[in-house]
């Protein structure tokens, strides 16, 4: 009797492997990690959209962002030939397909179309991502080698999950895709990726002056141009005025500025993002007041040409408003001397010039 259990075990066994064999290949799914989003319900319609069309999977997480060129290499380190990632940027699910056909030597990746984060948004990515498979198959003309096993997860990173899914036979390719599936996108820009857009800036902002300057509070207004990874910005602020003392005189010193900036961003998850900016203008500064002192002009102004650097965070409230926090130093190209002489003419007291720092906190609008 007990042999006759053991038989039955036996053959259910093989029967089990059997089914997973007869699977035309297995899907490598890449996930991303450390970017703080749950992927969860992405994967698993995923899985159960290509369980449907006849194949096994496994999943591997890696340190986002996802290059899609390592595909290919990530695909073969798993003994499969075909690779499907899928992340979440500026709240729009994107992905890639990669299928490498060893007969011809041709590895291809196509870009599955984004779709906007929803309630919607697993189930679309889940049906794109499968046709965009099917599709490059087709035009590799490619027939998958059965799989002989799942590869073992490996203790090194990337982390690796093992799953494993039979899924139903499948004697013939899948048929022809629309071609309102799949929309190729335009050269240069990642799928999934905003197009860029005008907007302005309104923020309050602080002037630290330069030596011997109190800090100035001001405000500032601008207009931008952003793209998903850089933009380009104009603006305009004014400060209120600073008072020196000096001896029995006060000196009351107004500044502004005019310029422009080229910003680099790096997105940090999906509603943060971190910035480096470098640009240039004018910088004006006018004094008045009374003194006895006869080296001091009692009105007086001077603009002065300089440079800029800073960075800055931007934190996405939706897709068309976010607040910026700046820090900039600035390098005037010349000095002004604001007040020239203190009381003993030995050194001068005030003057406009390097380090000058700036910073300033507002919203952010897009049209």
């Amino acid at each position: 009797m007990k042999r006759h259990w053991l038989n039955i075990a036996i053959v259910s066994f093989l029967l089990t492997v059997a089914n997973v064999v007869r699977a035309e290949d297995f899907v490598l799914i890449v996930i991303p990690s450390g970017d703080n989003i749950d992927y969860s319900s992405f994967e698993n319609r995923l899985r159960a959209e290509l369980a449907a069309a006849g194949y096994a999977t496994i999943t591997a997480t890696l340190p986002a962002p996802i290059d899609s060129a390592a595909l290919p290499a990530q695909a073969s380190r798993f003994s499969t030939n075909i690779c499907v990632s899928l992340s979440v940027s500026d709240r729009i699910v994107v992905g890639f397909v990669s299928v490498a056909d060893p007969a011809s030597a041709r590895s291809v990746i196509r870009p599955v179309p984004g779709y906007p984060i929803g309630e919607q948004a697993p189930s679309v990515f889940a049906v794109r991502a499968t046709d965009v498979l099917h599709g490059v198959l087709l035009e590799l003309n490619y027939t998958p080698k059965l799989s002989q096993k799942l590869p073992q997860a490996v203790p090194e990173r990337p982390v690796v999950t093992a799953s494993r899914q039979a899924a139903p036979t499948r004697s013939t390719l899948p048929p022809v895709v629309s071609p309102r599936r799949y929309t190729k996108p335009e050269p240069g820009r990642e799928p999934g990726a905003s197009a860029g857009r005008w907007g302005v800036s309104l923020d309050v902002a602080f002037n630290g002056g330069g030596r011997a300057i109190p800090t100035a509070p001001g405000a500032e207004v601008g207009v931008f141009w952003q793209e998903r990874y850089w933009g380009l910005s104009a603006e305009g602020s004014a400060y209120l005025p600073a008072v020196v003392n000096v001896g029995s005189s006060s000196i009351k010193i107004t500044q502004w500025l005019v310029g422009a900036d080229f910003q680099l961003f790096q997105p940090l998850g999906s509603a943060f993002r971190v910035f480096e900016s470098l640009g240039g203008g004018a910088y004006g500064v006018s004094l008045s007041g009374e003194s006895p002192i006869e080296a001091i002009e009692r009105n007086r102004s001077d603009v002065l040409a300089y440079l800029g650097a800073g960075s800055g965070l931007v934190s996405d409230f939706n897709e068309r408003t976010a607040l910026a926090l700046r820090l900039r130093v600035l390098a005037p190209l010349s000095v002004a001397d604001v007040i020239v002489r203190d009381p003993s003419g030995e050194r001068t007291v005030a003057q406009l010039r390097f380090p000058i720092v700036l910073g300033d906190l507002g919203l952010r609008v897009t049209f």
